[in-house]
């Protein structure tokens, strides 16, 4: 199997939180995709903390995107 060729790229979104491209692509076998769409963020770190007793620490974090309260791990870019 031949690796993915990048025959071009369109910015579709750009914010110092999120790009959004959408490349075109050879995947190696004939078939040329003209809508692959690529997300990128920046650089993050999520943190897996635990207490000397092996319990891993989480915490409530609201979630505008599905409008909720979930558990969740530390973490930020």
């Amino acid at each position: 199997m031949k690796p993915w060729k990048q025959l071009g790229r369109k910015t579709i979104y750009d914010t110092k939180f999120l790009k959004l491209w959408e490349d075109t692509i050879d995947v190696g076998d004939g078939h040329i995709f003209d809508d692959y769409s690529v997300v990128g963020f920046p650089d993050s770190v999520v943190i897996v903390a635990s207490d000397e007793d092996g319990n891993v620490l989480l915490f409530e974090e609201y979630k505008y995107a599905i409008n909720e309260t979930i558990l969740s791990f530390p973490a930020g870019s």
